[in-house]
């Protein structure tokens, strides 16, 4: 019985009997309800806590906000060069905040600003602080693309971006913001006309495809100074090792002439593209790849000048690849197949993509196995890397590409160019296991 089943002349006994299961249930759960009371006032307690700790936060974020905007400037890039030719920049290091009031002055780190930018994203703020927490989020995500677009500058060999640095005084931030804005957008129009014609010259130059664009500034720098090398500097033979992924059986008497029947300014410290190009050219053996036309039995499953998009079983991988090249008679090259890891990199990606477009043989098969290993961005870096190799260059449409993926596994390559999924019939492992034999 419920109380609203007590009408209002049925007396206290009959509303008394209406609460006796209440009553019961309260009685008997006494001990509990009890604790369930003392649970509540301990949450309400948490989470009064939890309103002062974000007030103090909130304080804290906006007189450092105000702090910056009396005193503060931002210091992006870095003024000197890499320790370490191939180490990779990290934005840790690119960016940071001075405060200078009066004799005091403090910095903050990336990390620092990082946990600034993020507290005033989720923290609500009165309507007189709401433009100093916009103006300094948009600085902030702003000042992050500076930053991405040194480091892609610095790694694809621009020399000007090799050590940079640039300040911004933050006391009027609208001003700063447009400056910022314009610095960003003058970067990424230099970096996307110094890729633009990087990639022209190495479309000229096979043997360039073979090198990451930091591993051709570092040929370009190197091999400028190498006849003046001593054999005990480490770079020496740092420089040989990268050259033998053209030419394993190259020579330093060998290198050595053709640096010196190339030179054209001896007193430069970079040697052009086009030269260095010249001597790698001079330097590569035949190509390992034989000239002729890929067979139909090939062309028949596959599309030319498409990505080809193949599904089997984890096991089948290896198998799908070596009966693909077993069509054409031969085991796949070196730099025609790129086995995708957690450890795979951008750099490894394009130069898999330069080598796939730009080189001319016509028998060349480029595989990429495995997409799923790549993390999500290393996927939309192939696809945005292909189309705009593939847009922006008026390249051939008779590159065979086949990305040999497994049967459920999730990737945004396979989602991409699921309207490209090809049936290919693998070959009998024992067929497969022959073949293999005959490539020793």
């Amino acid at each position: 019985p419920l109380v609203f089943d007590v009408k209002s002349g049925d007396g206290y006994d009959k509303f008394k009997i209406a609460f006796n299961e209440m009553y019961d249930t309260v009685e008997k759960s006494l001990e509990t309800i009890t604790k369930k009371l003392k649970d509540v006032r301990d949450n309400l307690d948490w989470f009064k806590n939890i309103q002062d700790l974000q007030t103090d936060t909130t304080k804290l974020s906006i007189s450092q906000v105000e702090e910056l905007k009396q005193y503060g400037r931002f210091i992006i890039g870095c003024k000197e060069e890499k320790t370490d030719f191939f180490e990779e920049r990290k934005i840790d290091d690119l960016m940071r905040a001075e405060i200078q009031n009066g004799e005091k002055c403090s910095k903050m780190k990336y990390e620092e600003l990082k946990e600034l930018n993020s507290n005033l994203v989720l923290i609500r703020v009165q309507q007189d602080h709401h433009h100093k927490v916009h103006n300094f989020i948009q600085v902030f995500s702003k000042l992050c693309q500076i930053c991405d677009t040194f480091k892609k500058l610095n790694e694809c060999g621009h020399e000007s971006y090799q050590k940079w640095s640039h300040e911004f005084d933050y006391r009027d931030p609208e001003t700063t913001f447009q400056e910022v804005e314009k610095l960003y957008t003058d970067m990424d129009s230099e970096l996307k006309t110094f890729q633009e014609q990087l990639e022209n010259k190495i479309k000229q130059c096979e043997p360039l495809t073979n090198f990451t664009l930091l591993q051709l500034l570092f040929l370009r720098r190197k091999l400028a100074r190498f006849p003046q090398m001593s054999i005990s500097d480490p770079i020496y033979h740092q420089t040989l090792m990268l050259l033998q992924a053209i030419n394993p059986e190259i020579s330093e008497e060998d290198l050595k002439k053709h640096i010196h029947s190339n030179s054209q300014d001896s007193s430069s410290n970079s040697m052009e593209l086009d030269e260095l190009g010249d001597i790698l050219n001079r330097l590569t053996p035949n190509p390992t790849i034989r000239a002729g036309d890929i067979p139909e039995l090939v062309t028949s499953t596959f599309q030319k000048g498409k990505v080809n998009l193949v599904k089997v079983n984890k096991r089948d991988i290896f198998r799908c690849v070596l009966s693909l090249f077993k069509a054409t008679n031969r085991g796949p090259a070196a730099e025609e197949v790129l086995c995708c890891t957690p450890d795979t990199t951008e750099e490894q990606i394009s130069v898999f993509l330069r080598r796939t477009i730009f080189i001319k043989n016509s028998q060349q098969i480029s595989c990429l196995l495995c997409p799923e290993k790549l993390t999500y961005q290393l996927n939309k870096h192939f696809i945005e890397e292909y189309q705009r190799l593939t847009g922006a260059f008026n390249t051939r449409s008779s590159y065979l590409l086949v990305v040999v993926t497994e049967d459920n596994a999730a990737s945004e390559i396979a989602s991409t160019y699921i309207a490209e999924t090809r049936q290919f019939s693998l070959a009998d492992p024992t067929v497969i296991k022959d073949f293999t034999r005959t490539l020793r």
